[in-house]
Parts: C-alpha cells; sequence; structure tokens
C-alpha cells in the first residue's frame, strides 16, 4: 500500500513538472509572438512615415479634397503612433 501511495506521489509530481514546462513553453511563444509584433508594428510606422514624407515632398495642387485626405492620413498617423508608443 506505502508502494501504491509513492507511485502515486511520482506521478502526481511528474504531472505537475510537465504541466510547469508546458507553461513556461506558452510563455516563451507568447514573449516571442509580442517581440514579432514589436517588429512589425516597428516597420508599419516606418512604411506609414516614409509614405507620408513622400505626400509632403510630392508637389499637389492643393484642392480642398486633397487637403482633407492629407489631414486624415497625418490624424490616422498620429493615432497610430500613439497607440504603439503607449
Amino acid at each position: 500500500l506505502a508502494i501504491e501511495k509513492r507511485d502515486i506521489a511520482i506521478e502526481k509530481r511528474d504531472t505537475a513538472i510537465k504541466e510547469r514546462d508546458i507553461a513556461i513553453e506558452k510563455r516563451d511563444i507568447a514573449i516571442k509572438e509580442c517581440d514579432l509584433m514589436k517588429i512589425e508594428d516597428k516597420q508599419l510606422l516606418k512604411y506609414i512615415k516614409t509614405t507620408l514624407t513622400s505626400h509632403r515632398k510630392k508637389k499637389v495642387k492643393k484642392t480642398k479634397t486633397k487637403i482633407v485626405i492629407l489631414f486624415f492620413i497625418n490624424k490616422f498617423y498620429c493615432v497610430l503612433w500613439m497607440n504603439l508608443s503607449i
């Protein structure tokens, strides 16, 4: 009877160790995903920044429509920048 209890305790310990290892692997995966998202966000910001810079450099006829579009692009850039930097 004592041997059976010991075997059960060993199995429970092994199960706990496996669960801990799985939790550690999930944590590591989450950290890697977070790092990838940060890299993607930086690349997106760089793309938006270069796009906005190229739009500003182009000589565009200043019609009301184009000014509104550029305003919204700039506002989107600012909002996106604030959300990602928080």
